[in-house]
């Protein structure tokens, strides 16, 4: 079974048309299958068995439109998180409450002052750091920088390999799950 997140914002005109996906600079305009696919993974992990599914699955991985993995359910959405870039989404008037591990990430990832990683995300709770105002917003950076990035996990990787094995990770994971279901978020 492998797990699947789509990345990247939908922008098709309102009037309908082929689903238009942009990307990194890039717009790619999707069709069936293709379009559902990326449209099922947009606000949820996804499953996928099926050998020509995985195929069309594959392509959108090959894209940059989609992450995959086929780890066990909570290890394999961590790893997807991993590769994606979490930014802040434009705020409706009307939006969904969030629970208390939503807003705590969603505060950092707000007003951090840098596009924070899951690894990142799992990092500061696991480690219990709050969003306090010497480590929020530009002109802090490097605080927050310092606070994550040790000697111990400095090397490439290593943060992401650490956090992998901490108890923190699911709670994490599923509060920015939550939060792209909630659309306060989106995945790059």
């Amino acid at each position: 079974m492998t797990y699947y997140l789509s990345k990247g914002i939908n922008c098709t005109p309102p009037g309908g048309g082929p689903l238009r996906v942009s990307h990194c600079g890039r717009v790619d305009i999707l069709k069936n299958p293709l379009d559902e696919l990326w449209l099922s993974g947009r606000f949820a992990t996804c499953t996928v068995d099926a050998p020509a599914v995985k195929t069309k699955l594959e392509q959108l991985v090959r894209l940059g439109l989609a992450v995959a993995s086929d780890e066990q359910e909570n290890l394999a959405v961590y790893r997807i998180l991993t590769n994606c870039v979490i930014c802040p989404a434009k705020l409706k008037i009307i939006r969904t409450p969030l629970n208390k591990n939503e807003r705590w990430l969603f505060h950092w990832i707000g007003n951090a002052g840098l596009r924070l990683t899951a690894a990142e995300l799992v990092f500061l709770l696991d480690r219990g750091i709050e969003p306090l105002p010497q480590l929020l917003g530009k002109a802090n950076r490097q605080s927050l920088t310092e606070a994550i990035y040790t000697t111990e996990t400095i090397f490439d990787g290593l943060l992401e390999m650490k956090m992998e094995q901490v108890d923190k990770r699911d709670i994490a994971t599923q509060g920015i799950l939550g939060l792209l279901r909630k659309k306060r978020i989106l995945l790059i």
